[in-house]
């Protein structure tokens, strides 16, 4: 995939993140975000989880998480951007 495609379908996905999706959107988006592995996808990732809405904000947590950036979500946690329980889930 070209990065054009790649950051256009990226932010597709993060608009489309919402309190009112299901289960099943919410494990197709969290399977897409894991699917992340270049720069320009971590540093955006990285963006949202600094400007993003509180629910892109979880996901992006979650993301860092899983790749073990505990010193980046620790940042976010201190500018009261992410709540205790999220900043320790994975």
């Amino acid at each position: 995939m070209n990065q054009k495609n790649f950051t256009k379908d990226f932010k597709k996905i993060m608009e489309n993140i919402n309190l009112e999706m299901g289960i099943i959107e919410s494990k197709i988006i969290d399977y897409a975000l894991g699917l992340i592995d270049n720069i320009e996808g971590v540093k955006t990732l990285e963006k949202y989880l600094f400007e993003g809405t509180q629910i892109q904000r979880n996901y992006c947590t979650l993301y860092f998480n899983r790749k073990e950036e505990f010193k980046l979500v620790r940042l976010a946690y201190d500018k009261g951007l992410i709540d205790e329980r999220q900043t320790f889930s994975r």
